[in-house]
């Protein structure tokens, strides 16, 4: 029996994965997301080492697209994901309302990452490819961001309604400066 259910989470993880989805929502919800092993930062418990994860995937960010370092964008703008839903009247609400926002950045990151990938197999090595590969390794840096619980939060509440150019000197400076 125990073999017949783990066969079962097997053949439904295989199933998701051939269908292109390369992040899966776990049964608890937002807060049961459940990321690649290579994209979770298992240093990062708390604020400062929270703050320097969001600083690493921006700096990726600007390395990949310098036109943005002059004026950062916020994830979420992005990625063209519309602003967090106010706060429902139920937990129940809330909770959908926060897994449906969840299944979207998993949806607009795996829409990303799928052109990547793609573009990636059908090139030859070389420095082409190697743009394609840093491309790839950015967004997986900005996903996790977006993904992990904690790091979630603290972007949230920190880029939420503030400028983020404003944010990131004062949240990245100290790093930048040297």
């Amino acid at each position: 029996m125990h073999w017949l259910r783990i066969f079962g989470l097997i053949s439904a993880t295989a199933a998701a994965l051939a269908a292109g989805c390369r992040y899966l929502l776990e049964k608890g919800g937002p807060y049961g997301v459940k990321l690649p092993e290579h994209l979770v930062n298992h240093a990062a418990d708390n604020n400062h080492e929270l703050e320097r994860h969001i600083c690493v995937a921006y700096e990726a960010l600007f390395q990949l697209e310098p036109k943005y370092h002059a004026s950062p964008p916020n994830f979420y703008k992005l990625l063209r994901v519309p602003p967090q839903p106010p706060t429902m009247a139920s937990d129940v609400d809330n909770e959908s309302a926060k897994s449906a926002r969840l299944r979207m950045i998993m949806a607009k990151l795996d829409g990303k990452m799928r052109k990547l990938f793609l573009e990636r197999r059908a090139l030859p090595k070389g420095p082409s490819r190697d743009k394609v590969v840093e491309a790839i390794s950015t967004w997986n840096k900005i996903g996790s961001v977006l993904l992990h619980p904690m790091a979630r939060k603290v972007y949230e509440r920190e880029f939420g309604k503030n400028d983020v150019g404003e944010v990131l000197m004062k949240m990245c400076g100290e790093r930048w400066k040297e």
